[in-house]
């Protein structure tokens, strides 16, 4: 998957240009070094929502260089949130933590993340790799978080969709994703965004409505069972029935027959449609959200009849 990260720096956005434009997800900024919510945070959240793009990190640039500072930081983050469930990134990059051995830094990320752990949510780093290869490189591997890892091939003018793999950062950690440039443009956005490939570690969560339309054509279930399935994969019940209510106007559910699956790692439409005895272009017909065949994701639930 390839998406943008963005702060206030990029002004006003036009999230449905930024979708249109062929961004699959968005990463937001949430909060900024005063610990007020970056002045875009709830302007990027609402217009992704609106557009249906998912979004699937917010991120802190962090200047905590003490475990008590990490804890407040994290929890002002979550105060931020307000209930809304999405992976939080810690920013280590600052200079302030260049005098600070790993093992300190270590500490100041294990705090942090256990206060956003300790909510319910998942959590992960983002730094450079040069940074990474000093500071991070060291953490055993099997209990270290997922990490998210800056690394431009060029520093000239990119596109979102530049072919450039052979720069694909290296490390023994999880990659969940890697920022590949700092100068791209995308249409909606003002001036360059930084762009990101995306290892399908996350489940992209739909907006909404498109949760809802999916709702009234029978693939979450009904009554508890419905309600469990939508909270436990990170929706509102209410938010989403109050939605299905307007949308239906008062009309009960028309039955279907649709027939659902849910993408597993591996997965390609191509595949899942010889399995279902149907073809890639009828799953798109059935499925608006997705705009480029080649590219689902683990969890995404698919009408393929």
């Amino acid at each position: 998957m390839r998406g943008i990260d963005v702060s206030s720096y990029q002004g006003l956005i036009d999230w449905n240009k930024v979708k249109n434009s062929g961004a699959e997800f968005a990463i937001l900024k949430v909060i900024r070094k005063d610990l007020n919510p970056d002045n875009q945070f709830e302007n990027n959240w609402k217009g992704c929502q609106d557009a249906g793009l998912p979004v699937l990190g917010v991120y802190n640039y962090s200047y905590a260089t003490t475990t008590a500072k990490a804890s407040s930081d994290a929890k002002k983050v979550l105060q931020i949130l307000n209930g809304r469930n999405v992976k939080v990134w810690l920013d280590i990059e600052d200079k302030c933590f260049e005098s600070l051995a790993p093992a300190q830094i270590q500490k100041i990320v294990d705090t942090y993340r256990s206060v956003i752990e300790g909510a319910g949510l998942k959590f992960g780093v983002y730094t450079g790799l040069s940074f990474y290869n000093r500071k991070f490189k060291a953490v055993d591997a099997d209990t270290a978080h997922d990490y998210w890892i800056a690394r431009y091939p060029s520093t000239g003018i990119v596109s979102l969709n530049a072919e450039n793999g052979k720069y694909k950062p290296s490390i023994k950690h999880q990659l969940a994703g890697w920022q590949f440039s700092s100068r791209v443009n995308v249409a909606g956005v003002a001036g360059f965004v930084d762009a990101n490939e995306w290892y399908v570690t996350e489940t992209a969560k739909l907006s909404n409505e498109e949760i809802a339309d999916q709702v009234i054509a029978g693939a979450w279930g009904a009554g508890a069972i419905r309600k469990t399935r939508l909270k436990n994969a990170g929706y509102d019940p209410a938010a989403i029935q109050a939605i299905v209510n307007t949308k239906l106007n008062g009309k009960r559910a028309v039955k279907t027959n649709a027939v659902w699956y849910t993408v597993k790692r591996g997965d390609n439409l191509s595949a899942i449609a010889k399995k279902y005895k149907t073809d890639v272009k009828s799953i798109c017909a059935l499925n608006p959200s997705i705009k480029n065949p080649s590219r689902i994701y683990v969890g995404q639930k698919i009408r393929v009849k």
